[in-house]
């Protein structure tokens, strides 16, 4: 028997004060943080990766000259070498050689940092390693500080990589090409996993698709100019591919001859090979049109699947030739790791290589930048809420570029979410209605997760930076596992925290803290301190393997003299489920609230927060949903449950994310879609990777295309004018108690706009 208290020793947890990096999360900071507790095996691998600098890449290469001049070195060494030998100009976003800004009138707003360069890299897997020890030697220490973040994405498979030198994909805003403006024309990008990029509703005749590029990102990688690692497959390509596989008619064949139905050793459970993927469902609804040709259209495409028939009645339908498709499969390891702790250069990649691809379309065409909608129906919950998230800002900016000097060319749609009810948001409230100065958590992390479980405690904006000193220290933040080893208190001191190892001096937990600059469009810069907390994987794989203990944590947060009063801090619980279709690994953890009600007193579900509970349902919203450009969508039901004598209508799924946060902007989704037939029917029906494959799909996933659908067709009609213009005249989104009628939740299925 295992004695989860001791690693099997019946030895007490003990914890050890520590550094961590800036900008390090805790899954880079459990496995890399001490030297000597990491595996090398990994060292040459390829990583894609953003590097977020304080300052600029020459400064930090000054410091690299400074310090090789100093203190010569194998470890600082090979650092240097690492960002020297990769990092050119071009490379570098935000750099004029790069976007060329000086051949706009106007430089584009939301910069996504002005204070420091965002480097995108192919690394190798040192780096990481490197900048962990070198933090603790105070020599090296203000080196590694000039990374105020670093976002890594899983290692590329050997045979994915182009080569070392792999340039980033690169989007130039004066590159745009020239023509006249298109007439009826649209483009919609779709970022997913599992993308059926054959499937019959994206082609034109059987051997002729929509899909004008498509990017897998895990793909054995074939040379190709246009992409640094995974494979690219042009219309010419797929066309062939169509041919060859029956012409048309053998999907598995097709799916085979691109390599997304291999599972050998090259490439391990490639998505495609199963008949139901995240991206088939949210591709088919954003996408999916039917050949009015086909002699199986019935068959193919039932009348009995009303969520896509009643959105484009044959009278209202586009011409499927007017919606060219751009597809980006993401690799199936981020897909699979929901906390989105890989995405961040995958993302970055994408968006560009869309702006790229959508260019080239253009050009093929003689027409100048066609109007284009990305749907990418991700998201996670451990986040700021305040717009700050890389992610938000790579976003916007992005967006900003594109759409400069011409509202409404580029829109990106990406789901509210769906943990209103997943119990993963918390307030920590002081104030003299909660006199008491220590609050504590309960924090469930549960047995058998195989992945790493954390949470951030988010410390109020500060308008001026704070004098981060212990006697100026808000509050202490400390970590208990459920054997009571309380950690030591960690205050405001950036980049400081404690670990917590096992009887065999293995670590398997951490708290500490960071303070980071905030950069939030249209206001002026800010600065927020966080208190991550994080545990291993509670599996035990092994007798010498590190686990943490499953059970009530404690996340215990003390008021010290100089918090203000009536201050509330809000945590979050980061996203740790399976996505279906794949192994189960993670087990989302939850706080375990005793005052946090699920039922009514009459057994239907609670949707309103209990002043008394710390858990909270509101201000759940997807972490990366608090943008300026990005447009969230929330999902509603419809409900035939009603009182005598009011009319039948749709209510918010209790499932969906909104707010709002007090003191915060942009905390609710800008509009709302159908997304479950009745309480008793969950789903819309929608396709999968095959054109026979139809399965009821919920959440806001879907709700998302619904709208991502809605805006190519006003695009294609020319009645789109952008997100702030069109938006306010469609169905918002309603609180968890409001309903909308059943003329008005018509766009839900993508109906005209209301008026």
């Amino acid at each position: 028997m295992v004695n989860h208290n001791g690693a099997g020793e019946g030895m007490p947890h003990f914890w050890e004060a520590i550094d961590v990096p800036q900008g390090f999360d805790p899954e880079q900071a459990l496995r890399d943080l001490s030297e000597g507790e990491h595996s090398t095996d990994q060292d040459d691998v390829l990583f894609p990766a953003l590097i977020q600098l304080n300052g600029t890449v020459e400064e930090f290469e000054r410091d690299f000259t400074e310090l090789l001049n100093q203190e010569p070195g194998v470890t600082t060494r090979n650092l240097s070498d690492l960002v020297q030998n990769q990092v050119e100009p071009q490379d570098m976003e935000g750099e004029p050689g790069y976007l060329q800004m000086e051949a706009v009138e106007t430089a584009p707003p939301l910069d996504p940092n002005p204070n420091g360069d965002l480097v995108d890299l192919v690394l190798d897997g040192r780096m990481l390693r490197l900048m962990a020890q070198s933090y603790q030697d105070e020599k090296l220490r203000p080196l590694v500080d000039r990374i105020a973040s670093i976002s890594v994405g899983i290692p590329l498979k050997p045979n994915s990589a182009a080569n070392r030198g792999a340039a980033p994909v690169r989007w130039r805003v004066s590159d745009a090409p020239e023509g006249e403006d298109p007439d009826r024309l649209a483009i919609v990008a779709i970022i997913d996993d599992g993308v059926p990029f054959g499937h019959d509703l994206f082609r034109n005749t059987p051997t002729d698709t929509r899909v004008e590029y498509a990017w897998v990102q895990d793909g054995v990688h074939v040379n190709s100019p246009n992409v640094p690692y995974g494979r690219e497959f042009d219309r010419n390509m797929l066309n062939n591919l169509l041919v060859q596989a029956d012409n048309g008619r053998d999907e598995d064949a097709f799916y085979r001859l691109t390599g997304q139905a291999d599972f050998s050793d090259i490439a391990p459970r490639n998505r495609l090979g199963f008949s139901a993927t995240h991206g088939a469902h949210v591709g088919v609804m954003a996408a999916g049109y039917p050949r009015p040709d086909h002699p199986l259209e019935r068959v193919r495409f039932p009348h009995s699947a009303p969520d896509l028939d009643v959105e484009d009645p044959p009278a209202a339908a586009i011409d499927p030739a007017e919606n060219p498709i751009i597809a980006v499969q993401l690799p199936h390891a981020v897909a699979a790791d929901t906390s989105g702790g890989n995405l961040t250069p995958y993302l970055h990649s994408a968006v560009k290589y869309i702006f790229n691809r959508a260019d080239e379309i253009a050009r093929k065409r003689g027409v100048s930048r066609i109007p284009l909608v990305i749907n990418f129906s991700f998201g996670f919950l451990a986040a700021p809420h305040d717009g700050s998230h890389l992610i938000e800002k790579i976003l916007d900016y992005m967006i900003a570029l594109r759409n400069f000097a011409d509202p409404g060319l580029t829109e990106v749609v990406i789901p509210s979410g769906n943990s209103r009810e997943l119990q993963c948001r918390a307030e920590v409230e002081f104030s003299a209605a909660k006199p008491d100065p220590v609050k504590v958590l309960n924090w469930r992390v549960l047995p058998d997760d195989r992945t790493l479980s954390y949470g951030i405690l988010y410390m109020p904006h500060d308008q001026e930076p704070r004098e981060l000193l212990p006697n100026n220290s808000r509050v202490s933040v400390q970590l208990a596992p459920p054997d009571g080893a309380v950690s030591l208190p960690v205050q405001e001191i950036p980049n400081t925290g404690a670990v917590l190892r096992n009887a065999r001096n293995q670590i398997i937990g951490i708290v500490y803290y960071q303070y980071r600059p905030v950069f939030r469009p249209f206001q002026p810069p800010a600065y927020r301190g966080q208190f991550w907390y994080g545990v291993r994987d509670t599996h035990v794989s092994g007798p010498n393997d590190p686990y943490a203990p499953p059970g009530d944590w404690q996340l215990i947060v003390t008021q010290l003299p100089a918090m203000p009063e009536n201050t509330v801090l809000d945590t979050y619980i980061q996203r740790d489920d399976t996505q279906p279709g794949y192994r189960i690994n993670g087990r989302q953890s939850y706080f375990s609230d005793p005052g946090y009600e699920r039922r009514t007193i009459t057994g239907l579900p609670q949707v309103q927060d209990q002043p008394d509970a710390y858990c909270k349902r509101d201000g759940s919203l997807n972490g990366i949903a608090t943008g300026y450009n990005t447009i969230t969508v929330a999902a509603m039901m419809e409900n035939h449950m009603r009182a005598p004598g009011l009319q039948p209508g749709a209510v918010a799924a209790p499932y969906s994310s909104g707010g709002p946060l007090v003191g915060t902007q942009n905390q609710q989704p800008d509009v709302a879609a159908l997304a479950d037939k009745s309480p008793a029917s969950w789903g819309m029906l929608t396709g999968g990777t095959r054109a026979a494959g139809w399965y009821h799909i919920s959440g806001t996933s879907i709700a998302a295309p619904k709208i991502t659908r809605r805006i190519v067709r006003s695009m294609i009609e020319g009645t789109w004018a952008g997100k702030n213009a069109s938006l306010p005249t469609w169905v918002p989104f309603q609180p968890a108690t409001g309903d909308i009628s059943r003329e008005d939740r018509r766009i839900g299925l993508g109906g005209v706009p209301t008026s």
